[in-house]
């Protein structure tokens, strides 16, 4: 077993993950776009692609967090797929531990205080004190993610 966390995978690379892995499961994560774009800000500039593709402004930022959300909703009928909002994994939430136990076959220990279930797992990034997040930008992070954040909520863990 193993895992990976990365921001910026989506649709094809999941796909082509499956395919070389058929047994595979996969928990994606969906975190709320402006909390995301909150954190994102004082570590930014990011790329999409490099060295050609940076995501610095909040529309690039919500397009990028929307291509990849779109992409994850076209997997979710596929039961090697749990969709998961960050936020709900965050609080600790039994009822999703145990189902994410059972969807990855994890045998997490059942007690979600113990320090072997569910570790919140801290990156390491630059973080620019200067730069936060402006009220307009957050804005805009909302207008270009509602709808689909929206269908996350309807089917996600």
């Amino acid at each position: 077993r193993w895992g990976l966390k990365e921001v910026r995978l989506g649709l094809e690379e999941i796909r082509w993950l499956a395919a070389l892995f058929p047994d595979a499961r996969f928990a994606l994560l969906v975190r709320d776009p402006v909390a995301a774009f909150e954190s994102y800000a004082p570590r930014g500039p990011w790329f999409e692609r490099w060295p050609d593709g940076p995501v610095t402004t909040a529309t690039a930022f919500a397009s990028m967090w929307s291509r990849l959300v779109a992409g994850f909703l076209e997997l979710v009928e596929d039961p090697r797929v749990m969709l998961v909002r960050y936020e709900r994994l965050e609080s600790r939430c039994e009822a999703l531990a145990l189902h994410l136990d059972l969807h990855l076959d994890l045998n997490l220990d059942r007690d979600l205080a113990a320090p072997s279930s569910l570790e919140r797992i801290v990156g390491h990034a630059t973080i620019h004190e200067d730069r936060r997040a402006t009220a307009s930008e957050l804005r805009t992070v909302r207008r270009h993610t509602a709808d689909l954040l929206a269908r996350v909520d309807a089917v996600a863990g």
